[in-house]
């Protein structure tokens, strides 16, 4: 008489079976997101890269028209000013050198730097909240052509946050060149945050021979150059 062998067939994973791959799922996503959201990051910053691009072709423009002076208080028509970045910038919007507002916002400083987040409401007009570029007024085509002109990541005239681009910020200069660059803050292998959360807050520098300088300092700029944070954007600047 044969014996029949009933085969067992397994249903399912059992618990501990379940929970390691769970594990091993949560463990390959925090692997990938880091990178993730670093390259989704790069994405915003050339975008935004980009709209500086288009603003300098702009400011150039305006310039073209004036005599070679960019946006300041001596080109100024009747009802603006020259006495903001704001200021400037909406000079730009009176000549139809730039179509929309949009062009001066990013939500990546304003989530970083500013009060609010909602954006330009295309108005005409830009004022505290609507803009997110620096400008340094007071310069013409005759000036230095490295001479930075607009600037993003601004907690104020020459100051720089850390915490918008990773510790870099987007500067254009005169030399039409566009691109970002390294904010040298204190302790740097400490990381881009203080102790207590808050970015660090540096400046931008450049190298002649064997000496740095600092490109908003003075000296660096025309001596009728006056340089304009974005109004409205502040952090906690770091014990000295």
């Amino acid at each position: 008489m044969k014996l029949k062998h009933k085969k067992h067939v397994r249903k399912g994973f059992s618990l501990v079976e379940l929970l390691v791959v769970i594990a091993i799922i949560a463990s390959l996503a925090a692997i990938s997101f880091g990178p993730i959201t670093a390259r989704i990051r790069e994405g915003y910053k050339i975008q935004a890269v980009g709209k500086g691009k288009n603003l300098l072709v702009a400011l150039q423009s305006f310039a073209k028209d004036n005599d070679g002076l960019f946006p300041s208080e001596n080109t100024a028509r009747k009802g603006q000013s020259g006495d903001s970045a704001e200021a400037c910038f909406t000079q730009l919007l009176a000549g139809s050198y730039v179509e929309e507002e949009a062009i001066f916002w990013n939500k990546e400083n304003a989530e970083v730097l500013a009060e609010t987040v909602e954006g330009p409401d295309e108005d005409g007009e830009l004022t505290e909240g609507e803009n997110v570029w620096g400008y340094v007024a007071g310069m013409s085509t005759s000036s230095r052509t490295t001479s930075p002109v607009i600037f993003d990541s601004a907690v104020g005239p020459g100051l720089f946050s850390t915490g918008v681009w990773n510790g870099r910020a987007i500067i254009a200069k005169l030399d039409s060149s566009v691109k970002d660059y390294e904010i040298t803050v204190s302790n740097y292998e400490e990381g881009l945050q203080n102790d207590d959360g808050s970015y660090k807050v540096g400046k931008v520098m450049a190298k002649k021979g064997k000496k740095e300088y600092d490109i908003f300092g003075k000296g660096a700029l025309p001596r009728s150059a006056k340089v304009f944070g974005p109004a409205g954007h502040s952090a906690e600047l770091p014990s000295e």
